[in-house]
């Protein structure tokens, strides 16, 4: 977002677009940029998914300077990074790359499907993404510099654990600018102290903007780089505690007093039985404070974590150099041997950090959807003032069910809003068809708790969507896949007297062998041989059996010389 040109920029597969940030339908500006033909080609040779991972999507998008964007894209699982121009006044209408495009390996993932947070600070990037192709090398990294590239160390469980990335903001540590740091939030998966089960806990990592690694140990890496566990949870009457593991979205609430900002948190739970969103609140003092507070230490043969009790080398691990605390440290590199050590063994602080007054501000269990996005706003009013939350959901996606009707019948395709202010719109889509909008008649009825369909044609079959609409927001209640079968093949189905009957019935209707075989679901083809399976225990179980004649014989020879052409008419690897 830009304030100053009033401009927000939006970055989406192969597009960079610049809207007005008060009404965002006036005068867009877009960037059509692509993956080069060679790279999509290459992606798809890799079995990437050709539609939602060989393109290139646009996953950062930060202000270099007055007239310069930095954009990085995927790059069809090879991220790629320009200049954007964007002008120095949005009345010059100026929206266009102005680089070549530069390797976004340390600046953006591979892969589109996994999140990249980013902070640009004085023309250096500082991203927390997957560094490789394989998305197993997670790392927090500081780019585009003139000074050394840092990151954390490499396959180090105790620093980052198979992390999800959620946001990065700049935060200021007091008055001495030289403090600040950047706030890293994010979810990891963590092995529990058996090594088997794995938990999944939201987290806080920061470190120093001023950090260049190590002189001996750590090269290259963090020296100051330190996390801490994020709670939001709810107590029981009993005491148990009830976690909202994974972490969605944070927003700062920031004040003249950095102390005071507010961070606003969205969490999930991650139990299949529990489920559930809320949202959190967090002094940033409480977290500074768990900062400054003991480091854990793992010991004892189930290698329990506790508080450190040994001796804190000087300057204390996580303080940055030329700080209000370490005037006379120019560099990280001038740490000494035992405070580099200690960061690398011990990055995890002891004390949890929990949520004002120890509870979330809003619960919501049970609801088919959850929160999922955050931005909060103050607002004056007569009687004070108040902060306004601006809550993002996901609707659960329907699922899609199938559903038989018979030609010439009448079925009925159920679908019912929670609302009753919702209207409902019933949409069809024939094969790879764009979806269209039921035509209603005399046949086609819609209801208040579907759609009703008389006399049911070939032409009717098709996946049917359901689309409930309430204040212009849409949601899809249902999908419907709806096959039509013929009356007389049904009537061979169901017919539940004698397995005979069915046989003389298929050779009236002349039926081919890939009409039969393709006619039959393959639920419906394993109703038809465990039926054929009981008939056969219940004869046999007759003491004075006869053996079925004929029909039934030629029966079980059709199915199976129809199952094996149609084995033989399948396609390779169907």
């Amino acid at each position: 977002m830009d304030e100053d040109q009033d401009r927000i920029y939006v970055g989406s597969k192969d597009h960079i677009l610049s809207l007005n940030i008060n009404n965002i339908s006036q005068d867009p500006l877009s960037i059509f940029w692509p993956a080069s033909a060679n790279k999509v080609e290459e992606c798809k040779m890799a079995g990437k998914d050709p539609t939602h991972g060989c393109g290139n999507f646009v996953r950062v998008i930060q202000s270099y300077n007055r007239t310069h964007l930095y954009v990085c894209g995927s790059g069809a699982f090879s991220p790629v990074c320009v200049y954007v121009n964007r002008g120095r006044r949005s009345e010059e209408q100026i929206f266009k790359i102005d680089s070549k495009c530069e390797s976004g390996k340390g600046r953006c993932s591979f892969n589109p499907n996994v999140n990249t947070v980013s902070v640009m600070i004085n023309e250096e990037l500082f991203s927390g993404m997957y560094i490789d192709f394989m998305g197993t090398d997670a790392a927090i990294f500081r780019s585009l510099t003139r000074r050394n590239a840092v990151r954390t160390d490499q396959h180090n469980s105790k620093w980052l654990s198979e992390p999800i990335f959620v946001d990065a903001h700049v935060i200021p540590d007091g008055t001495d600018p030289n403090d600040a740091k950047i706030y890293f939030f994010f979810k990891e998966r963590l092995t529990d102290n058996s090594g088997s089960t794995k938990q999944i806990h939201s987290m806080i990592a920061r470190v120093c903007p001023n950090d260049t690694g190590g002189q001996r140990s750590l090269v290259n890496k963090w020296t100051t780089f330190l996390k801490a566990r994020l709670v939001c949870s709810v107590m029981d009457e009993d005491g148990t505690e009830t976690y909202f593991d994974e972490l969605e979205d944070v927003f700062l609430l920031e004040t003249d007093n950095p102390r005071t900002t507010l961070v606003y948190g969205i969490f999930t739970t991650s139990s299949s039985i529990f489920k559930g969103s809320a949202v959190c609140v967090y002094h940033l003092s409480d977290i500074q404070t768990v900062f400054n507070g003991p480091f854990a230490h793992k010991e004892g043969p189930n290698h329990q974590l506790i508080p450190y009790q040994g001796r804190i080398p000087y300057p204390r691990p996580g303080t940055c150099p030329g700080g209000a605390f370490t005037p006379n440290v120019r560099t990280t590199k001038e740490f000494p041997d035992d405070v580099v050590t200690f960061i690398r063994n011990h990055p995890l602080m002891f004390n949890p950090i929990y949520p004002i007054h120890k509870r979330p501000l809003i619960i919501r269990i049970g609801a088919d959807y959850k929160y999922t996005k955050i931005a909060v706003d103050r607002v004056n009013a007569a009687d004070g003032r108040y902060h306004v939350l601006f809550l993002g959901t996901a609707y659960r996606n329907a699922a899609e069910i199938v559903q038989y009707g018979v030609k010439n019948n009448t079925t009925f395709l159920e679908c019912t809003p929670k609302s009753p202010q919702a209207s409902i719109k019933w949409l069809l889509q024939k094969d790879n068809d764009r979806r269209k909008e039921v035509k209603l008649n005399e046949r086609i009825i819609a209801t208040e708790h579907g759609l009703l369909i008389r006399s049911v044609q070939d032409s009717d079959r098709g996946l049917y969507h359901c689309i409930a609409t309430e204040n212009s927001f849409k949601q899809t209640l249902a999908k419907i896949n709806f096959k039509v079968l013929d009356s007389e093949m049904v009537a061979v189905m169901t017919d539940k007297w004698s397995p005979w009957t069915w046989a003389s019935s298929v050779r009236a209707l002349q039926f081919h062998p890939k009409d039969f075989v393709g006619a039959f679901s393959h639920s419906e083809m394993q109703m038809i041989n465990q039926y054929c399976k009981d008939s056969r225990q219940a004869g046999q179980q007759k003491e004075e059996s006869q053996k079925m004649r004929g029909d039934y014989s030629k029966l079980k020879a059709l199915i199976s010389s129809r199952k094996s052409r149609n084995r033989r008419n399948q396609l390779p690897g169907s």
